[in-house]
């Protein structure tokens, strides 16, 4: 089986970045290739900064020096995945460059690997070995499981590319969003795609300020952010599904008031 991690670097992650190939380097199963766009970071910064990584992986690391730089990140994603399918991988492993992955994670997702599923998730836990969200569902096989809310990012997720069309991915340029993961499995679950969960592995998630799908504390403000996410996300998708409409005029018309919690929760799953 052809495999691929892949993943897109930019300037704000620079100082992630050791970690982030220093997890890849560390792999027990070496079995891949790693496919990267990069948005903006000098070569001579990366071969200053990183050449040791890059003598390891050799042949094995594709970079795209230009591409798309500068433009949207649902453009460079999208890039991304037209990369890897005419590369023809068979599995694609999704990472962020701003997290590190544990030593098994990509051997166990070739290991679990299963042609039926369009897609595979994994644990995510911060960096103090906290589990960020509750347990993840054996197997994600209907859209309502992730309609008002996420769990399928592009850092926990792997995709089986034999499953994926060309015609799909150019379809995507439509989601013309930074909450692009959910948008993309939205998508595939809409298109019969289903999802297994990987189990004895996990992402390591960095919580931080930049960070776009950060945890929501419960506040007002979050609560607002959080409903905006959902008013464009059920607009783009309203037209593949009615209840999306539906979703789309309830949030709109709803209001908004903290309720003294914070407890852990999916990715936008606090309002409801």
């Amino acid at each position: 089986m052809k495999t691929a991690f892949g993943s897109v670097i930019y300037p704000g992650a620079l100082s992630y970045l050791k970690d982030f190939f220093k997890s890849l380097k560390n792999q027990q199963n070496q079995n891949f290739d790693i496919i990267l766009i990069n948005d903006g970071i000098s070569s001579s910064v990366l071969l200053k900064e990183f050449n040791e990584y890059f003598e390891f992986f050799q042949q094995r690391l594709k970079m795209t020096e230009t591409g798309m730089r500068g433009g949207e990140p649902y453009q460079l994603r999208i890039e991304l995945l037209h990369q890897v399918k005419g590369l023809a991988y068979d599995l694609f492993i999704l990472g962020d460059c701003d997290d590190i992955f544990p030593v098994h994670r990509v051997g166990n997702i070739i290991k679990q690997y299963d042609k039926r599923y369009t897609f595979f998730y994994n644990e995510l836990l911060d960096f103090s070995n906290r589990h960020v969200m509750p347990e993840l569902p054996e197997i994600t096989e209907k859209i309502e499981q992730i309609m008002e809310f996420n769990y399928l990012g592009l850092t926990n997720t792997a995709l089986n590319m034999n499953n994926i069309k060309t015609e799909f991915i150019e379809s995507l340029g439509q989601g013309q969003t930074n909450i692009f993961d959910w948008y993309l499995f939205s998508r595939i679950l809409l298109n019969g795609g289903t999802g297994k969960r990987v189990k004895d592995t996990f992402t390591y998630y960095r919580i931080y300020d930049d960070n776009i799908a950060g945890m929501s504390n419960g506040s007002k403000e979050d609560l607002e952010k959080e409903r905006a996410v959902k008013i464009k996300h059920y607009q783009m998708l309203q037209d593949y599904d009615e209840r999306y409409k539906a979703l789309l005029e309830k949030y709109k018309n709803v209001g908004v008031q903290p309720n003294g919690h914070a407890e852990r929760c999916f990715w936008w799953g606090r309002l409801k």
